[in-house]
């Protein structure tokens, strides 16, 4: 997702503007329940627990961005537009539309986490703005990010010095690798906010950072034990 969109969305939620932020709202709700899972009042299982699982976030808010501006056309899209629907029924009709055309594409209408949402074909029954968010979820499914495993999975590092390794106590090994070369939504690419690679063990830098850790690690210790 671009930067203006990502703006234009935070605008939505702010604002009482032409489309009702207690749309958005409701269904990004909605949407947390049906990726993260819920423990009360109803237990309802997690369709992709962890980070993981904000890839379909960020896609059923693309999907419900995109069916308001073809609505609308106050933004640029991010993938769907249809100049033809500009103004054409509701766009609380085509929000609601898009994100539960997004989730159920995703996860079913029979998934626990829609059991008791009413479709937006009933709740809007012959508002035109539903063929806007109907059609801005057909257009943003495809993009759906799988998981998958890279080939040194699972990664458990080395145990050669400045080797990534496995945290105690449990040693599990590196999880959610395949996010590292998953197309972003919003960055130019995944590495843009990377952080440099560690200085060389043999360097000055490396042993001050390297102390610094020790000394901070060995304070802490000692205050856990005061």
């Amino acid at each position: 997702m671009k930067p203006r969109i990502l703006i234009a969305l935070l605008g939505a939620l702010a604002t009482s503007g032409p489309v009702q932020a207690s749309v958005v709202t409701d269904w990004n709700a909605i949407t947390l329940i049906c990726v993260q899972g819920q423990v009360a009042p109803v237990a309802i299982p997690a369709n992709r627990a962890g980070p993981p699982g904000l890839l379909d976030t960020a896609l059923v808010q693309a999907a419900v961005h995109d069916a308001v501006q073809a609505n609308q056309g106050r933004f640029e899209a991010y993938r769907y537009e249809n100049p033809a629907l500009r103004g054409v029924g509701s766009a609380e009709a085509a929000a609601a539309a898009a994100a539960y055309g997004v989730l159920v594409g995703m996860y079913s209408a029979a998934n626990p986490c829609l059991a008791t949402v009413t479709n937006p074909a009933v709740t809007y029954a012959g508002d035109p703005g539903l063929q806007a968010g109907n059609e801005a979820a057909a257009a943003l499914l495809p993009l759906r990010r799988a998981t998958f495993a890279l080939p040194d999975d699972p990664f458990t590092g080395g145990t050669d010095p400045g080797d990534w390794r496995p945290t105690l106590p449990a040693l599990a090994p590196g999880a959610f690798r395949f996010l590292t070369v998953t197309a972003p939504f919003v960055l130019i690419k995944n590495s843009q906010f990377r952080p440099p690679r560690q200085p060389p063990l043999s360097s000055v830098a490396y042993a001050r950072e390297y102390n610094e850790v020790k000394a901070l690690g060995f304070l802490g210790e000692q205050l856990a034990n005061a």
